[in-house]
């Protein structure tokens, strides 16, 4: 006999047909639902993005149905992978079963029928051991990053009695048409089969299995399309908003911030009102799931301040939620009566605690963004509001009137390359590199030996490079991160007239901040060039033999990623070869690194802001470096070195630790530096 199965067994004609019309239920309920976040979604500025479909789709396969992002946490990634995919064969299945039932059809059958069989059995176990998984974290272990709501308990409920009771409805069956009749059919399906024999032996009475087999069936029906209708309205929307989120991320470098067009419109200065945010940004609060991989990433959160991006991400939907339906009745709402974004419904301090490290970018498994959230809100108090910290303001004035952010500063543009005889093109150099100093790599004591030595290796590798001297200007990366648009703008398009000036067109940084300025933002302004970190150009040398080190390191080091360097713009491997390079030296890794790195806390305009609140995250990761047991922090950023090094001296760690700048630890490995040939 054909192996296959009668459908709607033991449901009549009310089973059969009662589905279809709970279905056009469900869907009506479900898009309305969907509807009406959309809506909210449309009162933000711009629109979903369509450009680059390709690599939109492609994106979308990777971190969504591949589970890209959320592998990278392999207990929570393998357990939504079960749960995800477990319903993705179940959906199949019952596509399935209608094609065979109600299109009649007839692939159900046979040896086809048996390995479907097989098949549902081992995705839906496969749900359920996801589902004990995902109980289990967040009722017995309880991480901190997940706060557990009535809602999810719900969710997980659901999904679990759907699953179960899918079980039981096909043990029933089983026992009463397959375990005596068809025994060789029934081992197809393992966990039914094992099921059917225990209540085979239970309930030996054909009525009582029946009848057990039709409660089953009507509540696993019932239960499946209650989960159903959630993912228009609760928890599980975000099996669609997640997936939109995805696909609509922003494919712009993560290094560069939307320019404000108009400064004239003082509704346009940054986010006041949650009509401010992009659209995207809006989606992202439906989008977010709670689960806490931004939080458990943020330095700032970590060190004991009041930030949380989750939190900021949900209070923000709060907002929307609440005020919302008012500015779509009212299109023309001007907003009285509604509470400003920053500095009532996200406070003060949290907005000022973001460093603008990236981590909870990088963290989120789903794309989205808080920190450009947060530094839209920084631009409404900064350019509105004026609530800006003192010392910041500080930096700011000093941008202003000295092109440069540390107000109080003795030495000079130039003091850094005093006695290494650099050409400037202000003094006509013609040079094929541009070596951009930058404004920490100037001016503070300790990064100008750290670009002098940076300097001594170009050279000596045959670089052709020259330097522009006081005609270099503040890229106005710390004024765009701490909100001053304007400032930033005024600055880019200064250094960008310099540049056509020269008629530069290659440029090598120090600073990882003005490596990701010049190279992602100043496009922006019609400023194109070739930009490279020195790290970058380091590596290169090394690799073609223009530098040989010969000497010896002697000693355990450990490199700690610059934020801007390796989160922003994935240069996590030039500094790395750099080191590995040096005779002698010994690399380990702090295990928060590359992707996961923790950020050094100058980040954001954090540098120049007084530490009030939590602990100091400088200290927090020299500490990190000690536990290595390394002798030796290296960066390639001048504040992480300017921060690492204050942090070794805060604690009292200068007998067992040293800050070095990356360009210092290959000088040390050099004995005689000798130009390339």
């Amino acid at each position: 006999m054909n192996p296959t199965r009668e459908i709607f067994w033991n449901v009549g004609a009310l089973g059969h047909w009662t589905p279809y019309i709970l279905m056009v239920l469900m869907l009506a309920g479900v898009g309305y639902g969907i509807w009406r976040r959309w809506s909210l979604w449309s009162l933000g500025r711009g629109g979903p993005a369509f450009d680059r479909i390709g690599e939109r789709l492609k994106g979308f396969l990777i971190y969504g149905p591949a589970h890209g992002r959320l592998l990278v946490q392999l207990f929570g990634g393998v357990m939504h992978l079960l749960i995800f995919w477990g319903f993705v064969a179940l959906f199949i299945g019952t596509t399935l079963v209608f094609i065979h039932e109600d299109l009649r059809i007839h692939i159900l059958q046979g040896t086809f029928y048996l390995y479907f069989s097989f098949f549902l059995d081992l995705f839906g176990l496969g749900a359920i051991v996801g589902i004990l998984m995902a109980a289990g974290r967040r009722y017995l272990v309880r991480p901190d990053k997940l706060d557990n709501r009535l809602d999810n308990a719900v969710t997980l409920s659901l999904i679990f009695v759907v699953l179960a009771t899918g079980y039981l409805v096909e043990a029933f069956r089983m026992a009463s048409t397959e375990l005596a009749q068809h025994p060789d059919w029934a081992l197809w399906s393992p966990v039914g089969y094992q099921l059917a024999n225990l209540f085979y032996g239970w309930i030996p009475q054909e009525a009582s299995l029946r009848m057990w087999h039709t409660v089953s069936w009507w509540v696993h029906m019932l239960a499946s399309y209650g989960l159903q209708v959630y993912v228009g309205w609760f928890f599980l929307s975000h099996i669609v908003y997640s997936g939109l989120s995805i696909f609509f991320r922003n494919l712009e470098p993560q290094g560069a911030l939307a320019p404000i067009t108009d400064f004239k419109a003082k509704e346009s200065l940054g986010a006041g009102r949650i009509i401010d945010l992009p659209w995207k940004d809006l989606l992202d609060l439906d989008a977010c799931t709670r689960c806490g991989r931004c939080q458990e990433g943020c330095p700032a959160y970590a060190s004991g301040k009041p930030l949380s991006p989750k939190k900021v991400v949900q209070d923000l939907k709060a907002h929307l939620t609440a005020y919302g339906p008012r500015w779509l009745a009212e299109r023309a709402f001007s907003g009285e009566g509604v509470p400003i974004l920053g500095g009532e419904t996200v406070s003060y301090d949290e907005l000022w605690a973001c460093t603008t490290c990236g981590n909870c970018h990088q963290q989120c498994p789903v794309f989205i963004q808080p920190m450009g959230k947060i530094l839209e809100m920084r631009r409404h108090m900064a350019l509105v509001q004026g609530k800006l910290d003192a010392t910041a303001q500080g930096a700011l004035l000093s941008i202003q009137k000295r092109a440069h952010p540390w107000a109080g500063a003795q030495a000079t543009r130039l003091d850094w390359a005093d006695g290494l005889e650099l050409g400037e093109f202000s003094q006509g150099a013609e040079a094929e590199y541009l070596v951009w100093a930058g404004c920490t790599s100037a001016l503070v004591e300790l990064n100008a030996k750290a670009a002098a030595a940076t300097a001594r290796l170009l050279k000596a590798g045959g670089v052709n490079f020259a330097i522009l001297g006081d005609e270099e200007a503040c890229t106005g990366d710390p004024a765009r991160r701490m909100g001053n648009e304007y400032l930033f703008q005024l600055m880019a398009r200064r250094n960008i007239k310099t540049f056509q000036k020269y008629d530069i067109k290659k440029v090598i940084t120090l600073c990882p901040h003005c490596f990701n300025t010049l190279k992602n933002e100043y496009p922006q302004f019609g400023g194109r060039y070739q930009v490279f970190h020195y790290s970058q150009v380091l590596s290169q040398l090394l690799n073609d033999g223009r530098l040989k080190p010969n000497g010896s390191f002697n000693g355990l080091a450990t490199y700690h990623d610059a934020c801007y360097l390796g989160r922003y713009n994935g240069q996590y491997n030039p500094p790395r070869e750099v080191l590995n390079s040096v005779p002698g030296l010994s690399l380990t890794e702090m295990p928060l690194s590359r992707e996961r790195s923790f950020c050094c806390g100058a980040g954001g305009g954090r540098v120049w802001m007084e530490e009030k609140l939590g602990r100091r995250i400088n200290e927090m990761r020299v500490q990190q470096a000690a536990g290595t047991g390394a002798s030796s922090i290296a960066t390639a950023c001048p504040f992480c070195l300017q921060m690492m090094d204050a942090g070794i001296k805060d604690q009292k760690m200068e007998g067992r630790l040293r800050a070095m700048d990356l360009s210092q630890v290959l000088e040390e490995g050099l004995s005689k530096p000798e130009s390339g040939r």
